[in-house]
């Protein structure tokens, strides 16, 4: 039942990162707390299996675009600033 206390504990390694994310949930309310949490991040749903269910989340390729895009003006204006 941590499983949303995991993921909102790990949302600035979930946006720097970008790593698949897997989890299984007890209740339609949990799964739903997750996707406010990892929506937002450029996340979604790509595999759910299981009784329970586990689901699979993972970035989808815009969203790892805009991060790479992100970061990288970051870098330049940081390497900028210590020149």
């Amino acid at each position: 039942g941590f499983e949303v206390n995991v993921l909102r504990g790990a949302v600035k390694t979930l946006a720097r990162h970008r790593p698949i994310a897997v989890a299984e949930f007890h209740s339609f309310d949990q799964f739903s707390q997750a996707l406010k949490i990892l929506k937002p991040l450029g996340y979604s749903e790509t595999m759910i299996f299981g009784a329970t269910p586990t689901v699979i989340f993972e970035q989808s390729a815009r969203s790892v675009i805009r991060a790479i895009k992100t970061r990288r003006k970051f870098y330049y204006h940081k390497k900028n600033l210590q020149s």
